[in-house]
């Protein structure tokens, strides 16, 4: 087993750990957070980009009705490698894909340009708190898409569990960094 996957082990260990209540109190005090955060200032223009969470992530579903005043998306899988985004004004109306993730319906939700995002809130097993590297799921998806030049100016946001917030994670020269790292304890600022 290779190093990443090792992490991702590890990781994903200390988050099934927790029970369903602790993930749901973890949650709400990462939305807090999020909130307080001057990364979702009203002065910040553009979407943010927000996410769907799997069973190992953070729940998200009550940022847009607890900041009505900022526009969220959502990203959808299109297809090998590629993701379209989509303005989704609450979390409530989400359709099932064929891979089972929550996804936005394209018939109810217009779609978004890249370059209309200001903020994107990235998932990820685990963080790095010296530099920032995140450690996906390793189908690259979000490495692809965060290297998109329409991103460029986008501020990107860790979004985990503190338990993924670690001093360093393996990482090559296409992986993904955030410029901080919002936790259910602490927001950090990398360096």
């Amino acid at each position: 087993m290779d190093d990443k996957n090792r992490q991702r082990q590890e990781s994903l260990s200390l988050v099934r750990a927790l029970t369903r209540e602790a993930r749901s109190a973890k949650s709400a005090a990462i939305a807090e957070r999020l909130l307080a955060s001057p990364a979702l200032a009203p002065s910040r223009r553009g979407f943010v980009l927000a996410f769907a969470a799997l069973p190992s992530e953070p729940d998200l579903t009550s940022l847009p009705l607890r900041a009505p005043r900022l526009r969220f998306c959502l990203p959808r899988v299109i297809g090998p490698e590629r993701l379209a985004l989509h303005h989704v004004p609450d979390f409530g109306a989400l359709v099932r894909s064929r891979l089972g993730i929550a996804e936005p319906d394209p018939a109810l939700h217009p779609e978004v340009a890249f370059r209309e995002i200001g903020v994107v809130l990235v998932p990820g097993i685990a963080f790095s708190t010296r530099t920032g590297h995140r450690l996906g799921r390793g189908a690259g998806y979000y490495d692809r898409f965060l290297a998109s030049p329409d991103l460029a100016l986008a501020l990107r946001v860790g979004v985990c569990f503190d338990e993924q917030a670690i001093p360093a994670v393996p990482a090559e020269a296409h992986d993904c960094r955030v410029a901080e790292i919002v936790t259910d304890i602490r927001r950090i600022r990398v360096p």
